[in-house]
């Protein structure tokens, strides 16, 4: 009876292990750059992440990262696709966003390279420019040294047990 008490504790252990959440990555969804508002309504730019919050919202325990390469986990590119003004569709890093006179999309007038935004339909707004997005869960979990002296002192107790 002592031996069945000891392996229980140490299958306990086993499934306690194998069932630590990991925090990871996770395809949310995605969004084209032309689905966002028309440039002559003088929308907010948006950088990627926050075009995301915009879409999906906050994340609670996590962050955005944005990839032009589809949903492939191990392929994000943390870039975007953005419409720039005068100067047409580029990917710019994830964070980026150009308002240079702080007054929305294009609404300082027609100056090249003035506002740039990874959620706005620029110019008829035709083409394939999605951006994916991803969670980064960043959930705080036990480190493994942690869960180790937590199953080491399991498996003393059910030891002691046996001795008596």
């Amino acid at each position: 009876m002592n031996v069945k008490l000891l392996k229980a504790a140490l299958v306990a252990v086993v499934l306690m292990l194998s069932n630590t959440a990991m925090a990871g990555i996770i395809y949310i969804g995605s969004y084209n750059l032309y689905d966002g508002p028309a440039w002559t309504t003088n929308p907010e730019v948006y950088s990627a992440i926050e075009a995301a919050e915009e879409i999906f919202g906050s994340p609670v325990n996590g962050n955005y990262l944005i990839s032009i390469n589809g949903t492939d986990i191990n392929n994000i590119s943390q870039t975007a696709w953005y419409d720039v003004v005068g100067n047409g569709v580029s990917d710019f890093i994830q964070s980026y966003r150009l308002d240079s006179n702080d007054d929305g999309y294009g609404a300082s007038g027609w100056r090249s390279g003035d506002d740039a935004s990874a959620y706005v339909r620029d110019n008829g707004g035709s083409g394939n420019f999605i951006n994916y997005v991803f969670l980064q869960d960043n959930t705080q979990v036990p480190e493994p040294s942690t869960l180790a002296i937590f199953a080491l002192g399991i498996i003393g107790l059910a030891s002691r047990k046996i001795k008596k």
